[in-house]
């Protein structure tokens, strides 16, 4: 590998790094609002909210959101088959 192609490969490790930090922080955001929500559908409104806006600005965040929401379902399920 050289030093330009690992140089560039840290840096993408280091933006995807960055997007996910971004969004565990978007996440631990969106929790604390609903626990603070006088109702359940006003949370539920803000969470949609949050979600497209997610969606919409961090794209890969989100993608990496779907993909470990799936394993954390799948494993749930596998669990709850035993």
């Amino acid at each position: 590998m050289t030093d330009s192609t690992r140089r560039s490969a840290e840096d993408m490790l280091e933006r995807g790094r960055d997007a996910v930090e971004r969004g565990a922080r978007d996440a631990r955001d969106a929790i604390d609002e609903v626990r603070g929500s006088s109702s359940f559908d006003d949370a539920v409104r803000s969470i949609g909210r949050r979600i497209r806006t997610l969606r919409r600005e961090q794209p890969y965040v989100f993608a990496a959101g779907i993909a470990v929401s799936a394993i954390v379902l799948a494993g749930l399920v596998a669990r709850a088959q035993r």
